[in-house]
């Protein structure tokens, strides 16, 4: 997902889960219940899985980057209309806005790409649940 790119092995583990599941041919009340949290649960983690994948390739709207860039100026320069007595003053308060926008700026694109980047989402979770299902399939 750090490539925006999916994985065919986790895909044939979800196809091989639906297969199971739809093989079940529940028979009582009880089994027909789980059955049916079965579906639902397996639905949840293809949809789940989708919007992941979705999310590793997609960033912010490129009008919203527009916006913030755009903005930058125009907050910076608004602080100049403030009049003060003391220059060096003004110009330290100048300086540190700037600084707290560059820093939001910038944190919004380390976040941008949440499975890329400076700022990611590791995938030892998903790694480690994927290893589970193998040796499920396994044994």
């Amino acid at each position: 997902m750090g490539q925006g790119q999916e994985s065919s092995q986790a895909w044939a583990i979800v196809d091989e889960l639906r297969r199971s599941v739809d093989g079940l041919e529940p028979s009582t009340s009880r089994e027909q219940a789980l059955y049916a949290q079965e579906v639902t649960l397996l639905d949840d983690l293809m949809n789940n899985r989708r919007l992941r994948l979705l999310q590793s390739r997609e960033g912010l709207p490129p009008i919203l980057w527009v916006i913030l860039l755009s903005g930058t100026p125009v907050l910076v320069g608004f602080s100049y209309l403030f009049e003060m007595k003391n220059l060096r003053a003004h110009l330290v308060l100048v300086a540190m806005l700037t600084a707290v926008i560059v820093g939001v700026l910038y944190s919004v694109k380390a976040i941008e790409y949440p499975f890329s980047g400076d700022v990611r989402v590791p995938p030892s979770a998903f790694e480690l649940v994927l290893s589970r299902f193998q040796a499920d399939a396994n044994s």
